[in-house]
This record gives structure tokens, C-alpha cells and sequence, in this order.
């Protein structure tokens, strides 16, 4: 299970930042393998699209903002 694309990316507003990690895989199954079996003890937030796996993580971001930046996040990324 190895993506074919990666990108990594840091919304940054002031002192609130949150990084997202995106990994495109050939077919849909791969990515949602991997949505699976992400380990999520570290607050991570995660969706899958298709075949795209995301990651979304923030170290000055409480949980229930970064569930509510992944829902915008979901609404505005194609």
C-alpha cells in the first residue's frame, strides 16, 4: 500500500496552524485500507475521498476545531 502522490500542506493564521497530509492512491480500496488502519492517538482528523486519503493534525488546534476545519476542508477540496 503505497500512495503514488503525496502532498503535504499548513493552513497558518496567526498562532493557529493545522497540517494536512494528502495520499492519492491508485483505486479506492488502497485508500480506504489506509483510513482503516491510521492510528489516530496523536489527534489526528481523517477522511477518505475515492482514492484520496487525508490527515489532519494541529498542535495549537483543540479537537473539535480541527473536526470543524476537516469539514470545510471536505466541502472546499475537490
Amino acid at each position: 500500500m503505497k500512495p503514488e502522490q503525496w502532498i503535504r500542506a499548513a493552513y497558518v493564521n496567526g498562532q493557529r496552524s493545522v497540517g494536512v497530509s494528502a495520499f492519492a492512491f491508485s483505486n479506492d480500496a488502497s485508500a480506504f485500507e489506509l483510513q482503516q488502519r491510521w492510528n489516530r492517538g496523536g489527534g489526528d482528523v481523517t477522511y477518505q475521498r475515492k482514492s484520496v486519503f487525508v490527515v489532519c493534525n494541529s498542535s495549537t488546534e483543540p479537537t473539535a476545531a480541527l473536526i470543524e476545519f476537516v469539514k470545510l476542508l471536505e466541502k472546499t477540496w475537490p
